[in-house]
């Protein structure tokens, strides 16, 4: 792609919107820190989409996206930076037709939000909405193994915990509730009380038990880890452990305020990621994309 100025912007949108992932991206080869970037810039229209409109301007931005989803795995480029760079992405990386359907179906999700019930209803939530995500990034950094998709997915969906985790009081306050009713339950909670000031402790029991969660999916992207290439595998484990280190300060800390990583942190992730790096480098198959066939759905 030789459009400065939309890779310009999705750059800045990666910038202004995560910088642990802006952070770890900086370890790329230019072509896959460009690449990432476009993704994030489309994710991250499809969540704004969501959350800065409501009513029928909601309605009408996701039928937009969806026709541009459409047009994108058609081969058209369509008009908004965000459609040019999916369309982009989808026809150099081959990306099949289902990873963006149901991150708009995530999207969805939210526009039409319920508290999930179930565990298993917040994980279909947290595929759609990142699993697939990480999904997408698989094609785009290349796997020597199609065993690789269920470790990308895997940490999407542990990334997706974690900031849920992080941001219990914030999506309160945008009238919602990600924390299943069954774990509530568990904890004398129901989504109507669980805010309350009161009720802070058992809410953080609650919280906990969504880390705890994210911990197993983090441990399957590491291990995933190893199918990627030298570089890419090392900024995954880095923005792995940068997510888990927020997940670690909100298990630490509570919900009381919004948990970020500062820059020291983010070094110490980055010798862990390393030294994990080299831990795998006895165990790693020798790297050479594969063709990806299959497309990983939430079992």
């Amino acid at each position: 792609m030789n459009d400065e100025a939309l890779i310009r912007l999705c750059r800045d949108s990666i910038a202004r919107g995560s910088k642990t992932f802006t952070f770890a991206s900086r370890f790329f080869g230019a072509e896959k820190a460009r690449d990432a970037a476009l993704l994030y810039h489309w994710c991250r229209n499809c969540d704004d989409t969501v959350d800065d409109s409501t009513g029928e301007s909601r309605t009408l931005g996701l039928a937009r996206i969806k026709e541009e989803v459409d047009r994108a795995i058609g081969g058209q480029a369509g008009e908004s930076v965000p459609a040019r760079a999916l369309a982009y992405l989808v026809a150099k990386y081959d990306i099949p037709a289902h990873y963006p359907r149901e991150l708009i179906e995530g999207m969805t999700m939210d526009a039409q939000f319920e508290t999930p019930k179930s565990i298993g209803e917040l994980e279909l939530y947290c595929y759609r909405v990142a699993g697939v995500v990480g999904l997408m990034m698989a094609h785009i950094l290349g796997v020597s193994s199609e065993f690789a998709l269920r470790s990308a997915c895997d940490l999407g969906i542990a990334m997706q915990l974690t900031n849920i985790s992080r941001d219990v009081l914030a999506d309160h306050a945008l009238g919602r509730c990600y924390i299943p009713e069954s774990v509530l339950a568990r904890h004398g909670l129901t989504a109507a009380n669980y805010a309350e000031p009161a009720r802070r402790d058992k809410l953080n029991m609650a919280i906990k038990e969504l880390l705890v969660l994210a911990d197993g999916y983090y441990a399957s992207g590491e291990y995933g880890a190893r199918f990627l290439s030298k570089r890419s595998s090392f900024v995954i484990l880095i923005a792995r452990f940068a997510y888990a280190r927020i997940g670690a300060k909100v298990r630490a800390r509570g919900c009381v305020e919004r948990q970020v990583t500062s820059r020291s942190e983010k070094i110490l992730c980055l010798f862990k990621a390393a030294l994990t790096w080299c831990r795998q480098y006895f165990t790693r198959p020798r790297w050479r994309p594969a063709t990806i066939q299959q497309v990983w759905r939430l079992p």
